[in-house]
């Protein structure tokens, strides 16, 4: 009796986990096989480079992406954040002959999406440690997430960035725990020059890294000789990426982003200005340009052209709202009180993340290198779900008054339960009407 009352002990902390990781699959794997290529946003292109890099095993050089025409848009961009793809369709077609890259290349963004989950369980729990629900609220809502479930169901290097993006957040928040530690220093550094060949997107990261690491030698008075080891060591290790950079520089002359090419080939395609420019001023103020971030990054299905109820995004959006406004009150509230100055250095740099994210989508907006695409948000999604958690119960403390104790009580049980069950609920719903219009399908998606 003893011995299995201690293994049940021993069991029970890994239950929510394997609940997590159970809700995980279950709500992405029906969909890699339910929506089509054409209703996956640009897989097409992402395709061309997986296929390139699976079927060649070495990357695109300009001849073989000038060969590829507009589908092969992406080949001048970063493409490691494909390695899980291409990963994934080795192992699954030798054991299984499986031998539709066009599916089993889908299970690349599945696979690498999971680490993402404990990521944002681990910055929960060291943010919220003193608040339960507000902890377990994060991962839940990660997993839930209706677009990020699309994305973990197409082949994409979005998947990929969004991961490497939460992993690194946590290895910064071990940091500016914990003190710098040389294996985490280096462990990070790894990270980021793997996220540097993903995705333009998530550099947001970079900025963030730069304020955690200062914060973190100023709160653990770390000594100069030392501080400079760890930044030689973050710094040698992130230079891994250079090579790809200077490759690219000498297959595209005057572009080692890649960017000018990518964009050459798209104008052309879709008839657009090859010198097209915005002011940042006028991307801000455009209400269309937030009303798409908005919509594509809670759900925006299709190419871009299956909506869920108008409604849905207003109540998400309305969330979004109470929760910034409940977190910026309560950090004016508790900057002066006796709150851990480790806790705010994390806040800060979680912020930062957000704040970078922004402004580098609004840049990209006004050259035209990308629009106003939720999913671009994505390496900010543990940053925002934080947000959103911690302010929706502190907005309820501080806007009703009148009620007694325990009236205020529920309210506070209730409020932040109130949208996980939304977001799951809008998640499944999702989930049944996409299935009407597709169905399940175990054929070729291209």
């Amino acid at each position: 009796m003893e011995t299995s009352k201690k293994e049940s002990l021993a069991l029970k902390p890994l239950l929510p986990v394997a609940a997590l990781v159970f809700a995980y699959f279950l709500t992405r794997l029906p969909w890699i096989f339910m929506v089509p290529m054409q209703g996956a946003p640009d897989e097409f292109s992402h395709f061309w480079v997986f296929k390139f890099m699976l079927e060649n095993m070495h990357l695109p050089d300009a001849a073989e992406v000038a060969k590829g025409g507009p589908s092969a848009v992406y080949g001048s961009l970063p493409q490691l954040g494909y390695l899980p793809h291409v990963a994934a369709a080795k192992l699954l077609s030798f054991p299984f002959n499986l031998n539709d890259p066009s599916r089993t290349g889908r299970f690349g963004s599945l696979l690498i999406g999971l680490p993402l989950v404990f990521a944002a369980r681990y910055i929960g729990r060291v943010v919220f440690s003193r608040e339960k629900i507000k902890a377990e609220a994060v991962p839940w809502l990660v997993v839930f997430h209706p677009q990020l479930i699309l994305v973990h169901a197409y082949i994409n290097n979005d998947s990929t960035a969004i991961t490497l993006s939460g992993i690194v957040l946590a290895l910064l928040v071990c940091t500016l725990k914990n003190g710098p530690k040389y294996k985490i220093t280096l462990t990070l550094g790894l990270c980021l020059a793997f996220l540097a060949l993903t995705k333009y997107s998530a550099y947001a990261l970079f900025p963030a890294v730069a304020l955690a690491f200062l914060l973190a030698f100023f709160s653990f008075k770390t000594p100069i000789a030392k501080a400079l080891a760890h930044l030689a060591l973050l710094g040698g290790s992130t230079a891994l990426c250079l090579p790809w950079f200077l490759r690219n520089l000498s297959l595209y002359p005057g572009d080692a982003l890649g960017t000018r090419t990518m964009f050459h080939t798209w104008a052309v395609t879709y008839h657009r200005d090859l010198n097209f420019h915005m002011s940042f001023w006028q991307v801000v103020k455009e209400h269309r340009w937030w009303r798409s971030i908005l919509f594509s990054f809670w759900g925006l299905f299709g190419y871009m052209d299956i909506y869920m109820w108008r409604w849905v995004y207003w109540t998400y959006f309305s969330y979004m709202l109470l929760g910034l406004t409940g977190s910026l009150s309560l950090a004016l509230r508790q900057w002066k009180k006796p709150l851990p100055d480790r806790l705010k250095q994390i806040w800060a740099v979680l912020s930062a993340t957000l704040i970078a994210n922004l402004l580098a989508m609004v840049y990209a907006s006004s050259t035209n290198l990308g629009g106003g695409q939720g999913r671009y948000l994505f390496p900010s999604e543990i940053p925002i779900i934080c947000i959103m958690v911690n302010g929706l119960p502190s907005l309820i403390d501080q806007s009703i008054t009148g009620l007694t104790g325990n009236t205020l009580g529920i309210w506070k049980k209730l409020f932040l339960p109130s949208l996980i069950i939304f977001n799951a609920a809008c998640a499944i719903g999702c989930f049944f009407y996409l299935l009407s219009r597709y169905g399940l399908t175990a054929g070729r998606t291209y």
